[in-house]
């Protein structure tokens, strides 16, 4: 399994990383905040990064 980093969001107090995931099965991209919170698993880039900004707008 490869992890690399294509997205970074800036909340007010958080941190949002956009991940890609590579593996067996194909390309997942999964939604993590600064504080350890997992906030999905997408997968298309597009929808991950929806669900970043929603989180960071909310917090």
């Amino acid at each position: 399994m490869r992890t690399e980093i294509v997205e970074v969001i800036y909340g007010k107090h958080r941190v949002y990383e956009v991940s890609r995931v590579s593996g067996l099965l194909g390309t997942e991209y999964r939604v993590r905040a600064s504080d350890g919170k997992h906030h999905g698993s997408f997968r298309r880039l597009d929808e991950a990064v929806a669900r970043a900004r929603e989180c960071a707008r909310k917090a």
